[in-house]
Parts: structure tokens; C-alpha cells; sequence
């Protein structure tokens, strides 16, 4: 008798976050928790992962003021920081984009942690938060949306390059980011600028951009 094949498990999907959520989770952080601040950022901006930013032993690295490169518009994740693959190193640099520095330049620092407190109290103000803004908690669903919404908004920099950034391979990034975002979704993520919560036509948008 035949062995009957098994089916295939599907991937499960990486949830992310619409634009909406991520304006009110940074109008939440800048009004009650600005500590939050350089993690919703970094996270939803330019593509890092929570544990680059927040340490779970001392003695662990983390992402430090000193690493962002304001005049060269980049964030230099160092080999000890970079986390989350079996490969050799993921040093890597990501871009830090105009609505990202405008988000962290009233509150750099010079030096230390970007994100200075225990992972422990990082959860707890991370509940509150997200509890306060209304939206759920997706593990490092900022990043996933910050890869997936790139994609949407600059499909000729391509799978190759967004990979570069996030620190991922590009089979991961096919396999897991690649979905059916417009453009214009895409690009008005990366336009959270204004804590007042700019309307769709502040961003040159219209309901219809985002119809299914």
C-alpha cells in the first residue's frame, strides 16, 4: 500500500500592524511613556528586533546612542547587538530615515543605552502601553511590519536590500514579509510624523488606497 502523503503545514502568517496603530502607540509613548520611545522607533522604523534593544542579562549588548550615525543617516548594528540567526555575524547597517530622526532628536542622547532599563520593566511599561494606545501585543510586530511595509513602499530596492537591513536572509524574507500591501499603505507607514494623528489626506491618501 502506498504511503499516503502528508499534507503541508502552512507557514504561520507574521502579523504586523497598521499605520493607524503605530501613530497611536508613538503618540502614546511621546505623551505618557518617552522611555518607550527609541524602541517603538527603532523597531517600527528601521527594522530591529526587541532583544537588540533590550538586554536580558547584564552582560548582554545592546543597541547604544553611540551607534546611531546622524550624519550618515545610518545605525550600525555591532556583531555583539545584531541577534536572532544562525549566521556567522549579522553586523549590519540600517538606514535612519528622516521620520525616524525626527522621532528620536529631541530625546538623543550621547551616549548609553538606547533603551536603559531591565527587560523586566520594559515588559511592564510595554503592557501599559499597548493596553493604553488599544492595540494588541505581536511579538517584534513592529519590525515585521516595519520589513513588510518597506517592501510594499519601495519594491524596486527589492527583497535583497530590505534583507541587508533587517538582518535576515532573503529566503525568510520571501517566505515570511512578501504580502499584498499597496504602495501608498506602504509609504504611509514610514510617515507617522505628526503626534496629532495626520489624517489620510495629510499623507496624500484617500479610504480607497486601502480597500481590500
Amino acid at each position: 500500500m502506498e504511503e499516503v502523503p502528508k499534507p503541508k503545514t502552512p507557514t504561520p502568517e507574521r502579523l504586523i500592524y497598521t499605520p493607524e496603530q503605530f501613530q497611536d502607540m508613538l503618540w502614546m509613548c511621546q505623551n505618557q511613556y518617552i522611555e518607550l520611545t527609541p524602541c517603538v522607533v527603532l523597531c517600527g522604523f528601521c527594522f530591529m528586533r526587541t532583544s537588540e534593544l533590550v538586554r536580558e542579562y547584564a552582560a548582554e549588548q545592546v543597541l547604544q546612542w553611540s551607534d546611531i550615525l546622524w550624519e550618515d543617516k545610518l545605525i550600525h548594528i555591532r556583531p555583539g547587538v545584531a541577534k536572532g540567526t544562525k549566521r556567522k555575524s549579522d553586523e549590519r547597517y540600517a538606514p535612519l530615515n528622516d521620520t525616524a530622526r525626527a522621532w528620536l532628536e529631541p530625546i538623543r542622547q550621547e551616549s548609553g543605552d538606547c533603551v536603559p532599563m531591565s527587560q523586566r520593566k520594559f515588559g511592564e511599561l510595554w503592557r501599559e502601553m499597548t493596553d493604553k494606545a488599544g492595540v494588541a501585543r505581536i511579538d517584534n510586530g513592529l519590525r515585521h511590519s516595519a520589513i513588510s511595509y518597506r517592501l510594499a513602499a519601495n519594491p524596486e530596492q527589492g527583497v535583497q536590500q530590505t534583507s541587508r537591513w533587517a538582518g535576515n536572509s532573503e529566503n525568510t524574507i520571501r517566505k515570511h514579509y512578501l504580502r499584498l500591501i499597496k504602495p501608498a499603505q506602504g509609504r504611509a507607514w514610514f510617515q507617522v510624523k505628526d503626534i496629532s494623528k495626520a489624517s489620510l489626506a495629510d499623507l496624500g491618501l484617500t479610504e480607497a488606497d486601502f480597500a481590500p
